[in-house]
């Protein structure tokens, strides 16, 4: 189906006309497009390769309605998730003005406004924190959700497989909750309010350790910017640590360091394992150079 073709479908479920669109993003996934009526304007979430969108949108929901009801108590936001088509396979949520991701913060500001980056990441880590108390504990342990990707266990030789599932194992069971299981600077907004937004919930049934969405971040942050500009990660990694220390901070002053080391480590097998094979050899050379 064409685009145009999907923003007909919308214009009949939303009652008026689609006056413009645009491509914002893409991935292996799914393409996001930002898409604009008179008074309103949306993102259309269109999944790829039998990528099931009805499923993130339900997803969405749940995450949103917990956040509803709590909304006044915490310190971060959730976009709206309007509906699904589950027969053209995408969905429509609320589109947030004037934000940009930390990610694309970090890019354009760590030469240039560090106390702004102290403060965002900061607020960051504190977010993550409210994230994993957003649900009750003990809905948690009533359904049976995978604690760990075995899709990609699959891949592992029979020693990275005891190996990193020997380290999973080791993290506190007490702690665990669902996580976000893709919270990286790229799925946190920041509006032209300085309000945080939190995106993209399709691995929102992941039940497993907090420590592995505090791991996603702390390693997304310093691949992507290092793959955005070597030079300028090469300059200012001290800078990037201190901004990552500030984070941790926020998220729990009294860190588990022994189950964040564990929580790296299995984050760095679990994201090289996700990659093409000519992929993963260029992820693994820049961890090495991180």
């Amino acid at each position: 189906m064409t685009i145009k073709r999907i923003i007909r479908r919308i214009e009949k479920q939303i009652g008026e006309n689609i006056h413009s669109y645009k491509l914002m993003s893409t991935t292996d996934c799914s393409r996001v497009y930002e898409i604009r009526s008179k008074h309103q304007s949306y993102v259309l979430k269109l999944g790829k390769h039998g990528e099931n969108m009805h499923k993130d949108f339900m997803n969405h929901s749940m995450v949103y309605k917990s956040w509803l009801n709590k909304r006044n108590y915490l310190n971060f936001n959730i976009p709206e998730p309007f509906f699904s088509d589950i027969k053209e396979n995408f969905y429509v949520m609320k589109y947030v003005e004037r934000s940009k991701n930390i990610q694309s913060i970090l890019h354009d500001d760590i030469l240039k406004d560090f106390t702004k980056l102290i403060d965002i990441f900061s607020r960051s880590g504190m977010a993550l924190k409210e994230y994993h108390n957003l649900f009750p504990r003990e809905m948690s342990f009533k359904k049976s959700f995978c604690r760990f990707d075995s899709n990609r266990l699959k891949e592992a030789e029979t020693y990275e497989k005891n190996e990193i599932t020997s380290l999973y194992e080791s993290l506190p069971k007490d702690d665990f909750c669902y996580i976000h299981a893709d919270f990286k600077p790229m799925n946190v907004l920041i509006d032209n309010k300085n309000r945080i937004w939190i995106i993209d919930f399709k691995e929102i049934f992941y039940f497993g350790s907090p420590y592995m969405d505090v791991a996603r971040f702390i390693d997304s942050a310093k691949i992507f910017t290092f793959l955005h500009s070597p030079f300028t990660y090469l300059k200012k990694r001290m800078l990037l640590n201190e901004l990552l220390t500030h984070f941790l901070y926020n998220y729990d002053c009294n860190l588990n360091l022994k189950s964040l080391l564990a929580s790296l480590k299995c984050n760095k097998y679990l994201y090289i394992k996700s990659k093409k094979k000519w992929q993963s050899g260029i992820i693994k050379h820049i961890y090495n150079l991180l």
